[in-house]
């Protein structure tokens, strides 16, 4: 009988130790659990994240296409302000070389009425010596 209930008790006391082990391993799955859930939550924040992240990044590339238009329109616009500037500058060459050739024949005009004046007056002394 003593036998019986030293083994009866040591049948309770590896009961009772895998109890507690089992205990133990299902604190510890729960905390596993708990991690796990966390992770799981860090994971869908992580993704959400890289959603809004490249909503963003899509709006930038957008932004930046629209933006590089605008600057080909500006090139292309400063381009032809080049060009008309050119021919402004050109069309500027040409009144003043106009200019010079109306200053040349205005000087020949008036080189010319000083000739006609003194011709003038030669046939005004001429007349004037056939006169009695």
């Amino acid at each position: 009988a003593k036998q019986t209930d030293q083994a009866t008790e040591d049948i309770k006391l590896r009961i009772k130790s895998v109890q507690n082990s089992a205990g133990n391993a299902i604190a510890d799955i729960e905390k596993i659990s708990s991690v796990v859930s966390e992770v799981s939550h860090l994971v869908s924040s992580i993704a959400t994240a890289i959603e809004e992240q490249a909503v963003v990044t899509r709006d930038v590339a957008n932004n930046i296409t629209h933006a590089s238009s605008g600057v080909q329109e500006a090139n292309e616009q400063v381009a032809q302000i080049a060009s008309v500037s050119h021919s402004m500058a050109e069309d500027m060459a040409s009144v003043d070389q106009s200019m010079v050739e109306i200053k040349t024949g205005g000087e020949q005009v008036q080189a010319s009425a000083a000739e006609l004046s003194r011709m003038s007056e030669e046939l005004r002394m001429l007349v004037e010596q056939f006169r009695v």
